[in-house]
């Protein structure tokens, strides 16, 4: 786990590096997604997170890669 060589394929180094966080959480007993913890937000519960978490639109976050309200929206979809 997490002993990843690059195959020369982006995609499917991140699928395999998620898969193998995923696995890690478990093992720890911790839940990888909103669903293992026990919450189901509605898309308007979503857009309100993504909308708080940009503080209204007003900035970024993250610094390898910024992050607007869009795409902090989609995380929380795929986190579902």
């Amino acid at each position: 786990m997490f002993g990843l060589k690059r195959s020369g394929n982006d995609k499917a180094d991140v699928e395999t590096t998620i898969s193998d966080v995923e696995t890690f959480y478990h093992q720890i007993g911790m839940p990888a997604n909103l669903k293992e913890l026990g919450i189901a937000p509605t898309d308007g519960q979503i857009e309100e997170l993504a909308t708080k978490c940009t503080f209204f639109g007003k900035r970024t976050i993250g610094s390898f890669m910024k992050l607007g309200h869009e795409e902090i929206k989609k995380i929380y979809q795929l986190a579902k």
